[in-house]
């Protein structure tokens, strides 16, 4: 029931960054057609358009992107690749507009977003990262305090209310997206902890009296298990060798003559 709790964070963020895609889209049509209005009749601010379209089209690729690597639900490179490019198009932003407090919130949101999902994707990070996952919300509040100041600011006349929407829909895409990463991450986080307390702390058993027991199919799933996390990373050689002697609960020669038996059963 978790898991499937934490697949419809991934999915409702999915959902809201399409819709987003969507209005880039309409975005990129909309000034297009001002542009060649423009050069109809006015024949001049052709850079302010041209660079409107830019931008849409840039947010258009980052959007995708997202709405992709969620519909996936896989925490890999390409969510650290396209987080660390909306950072980018984020001080692009502020270079060829200006270093306003909106722009300011928006880069921090999406410095925000980075964060959470280099601390929650790198495994070499995820140790470190226990702090950071209790501020999933950030990148959505911070969107939210920056479109609150840009309906203050620009009135009625600039945002009306389909603009609103989406930048509600943005909001909503970043809470998603930070719960799924979050939850996703404490899920995973679990279920391996469980595994590896199973595989490496079991109650140990004394050999004597396991050189008199034949070797069951418990004892196959266990070793099969501990297998499964020497090949994930979670254990080392050591501990799985360790771990291998005490069940079969054999020592020199007689692992060597059962350990190709041991293995064709755990690979059943």
């Amino acid at each position: 029931m978790k898991n499937d709790s934490v697949k419809k964070f991934s999915i409702i963020s999915t959902v809201c960054f399409i819709i987003l895609a969507a209005s880039a889209i309409y975005g990129i049509i909309n000034y297009i057609d001002i542009l060649h209005y423009n050069i109809l009749h006015y024949n001049d601010y052709y850079s302010v358009f041209i660079v409107s379209i830019v931008n849409n089209v840039i947010q258009l690729v980052i959007w995708t992107a997202f709405a992709i690597l969620l519909a996936l639900q896989k925490k890999n490179n390409g969510l650290v690749i396209v987080s660390g490019a909306n950072v980018l198009f984020a001080i692009y932003y502020i270079i060829i507009r200006s270093l306003s407090l909106v722009n300011i919130l928006s880069f921090l949101c999406s410095a925000a977003i980075l964060t959470i999902i280099l601390f929650t994707c790198i495994p070499v990070m995820q140790e470190k990262g226990k702090i950071v996952s209790k501020l999933w919300f950030i990148p959505g509040a911070l969107a939210a305090v920056t479109y609150l100041i840009q309906w203050i600011q620009g009135g009625s006349s600039v945002y009306i209310i389909v603009y609103i929407i989406i930048d509600i829909i943005e909001v909503v895409a970043y809470l998603m997206l930070g719960l799924w990463l979050v939850r996703s991450d404490e899920h995973y986080t679990g279920v391996q902890s469980v595994a590896v307390n199973e595989c490496v702390t079991s109650e140990p058993q004394s050999i004597n009296a396991r050189e008199t027991a034949s070797f069951t199919v418990g004892d196959a799933d266990r070793l099969k298990k501990c297998k499964e996390l020497l090949d994930s990373g979670a254990i080392t050689q050591e501990e799985f060798e360790a771990k291998k002697k005490e069940i079969l609960g054999l020592q020199g020669d007689d692992i060597k003559e059962n350990e190709n038996v041991v293995v064709k059963e755990t690979m059943q």
